[in-house]
């Protein structure tokens, strides 16, 4: 739907209805003490009823507003996803609780949240905490590498590249 928002802050549907302002979201992170923060971005994703997006929000650490998104809904039931990471590319969302994170080796922590929301006809604010779904490891010798190593490789099986933001499970 086309929505136009007049300056009350009351928004006109194409269809006759009005909804009042706006939804904010505020996302807290489980571990605050973490300094840098295990991640450099945001990726806000709204679902409507139908599990289509109707809204994509990325932000940047670096962004002073980062953690905090405001979207325009109508009144209904809504489902957020809410991903943190540092990947080099932007994860794709198959559904609104399945995301496919990696791609190309890139590795990243990664946390999430996810809430089936009731939107009203008033501006309302929910608050979500983020949870750690992965963590990068990376592995530093101490013992003198021969000069004919030129790699390694290291195998990490039973894992997947989907993570489902119902359960938080890969």
């Amino acid at each position: 739907t086309k929505a136009v928002k007049d300056s009350e802050n009351t928004t006109q549907q194409d269809d006759g209805t009005t909804s009042k302002d706006t939804l904010l979201l505020r996302v807290e992170v489980t571990r605050a003490d973490e300094n840098p923060m295990p991640w450099n971005t945001l990726q806000f994703e709204v679902f409507n009823k139908s599990d289509k997006s109707v809204a994509h929000i990325v932000q940047s650490i670096d962004n002073d507003s980062c953690g905090t998104v405001s979207v325009q809904l109508t009144p209904g039931t809504y489902k957020v996803a809410v991903l943190a990471h540092s990947l080099s590319g932007e994860p794709k969302f198959s559904s609104p609780t399945k995301v496919a994170l990696f791609s190309k080796n890139d590795c990243s922590d990664v946390f999430y949240a996810y809430s089936v929301i009731q939107v009203e006809n008033k501006a309302q604010e929910v608050e979500l905490t983020l949870h750690r779904a992965t963590s990068l490891i990376r592995f530093h010798t101490k013992d003198v590498i021969p000069e004919n190593v030129k790699s390694f490789i290291l195998t990490c099986s039973g894992g997947s590249s989907i993570l489902d933001l119902g359960n938080g499970l890969r």
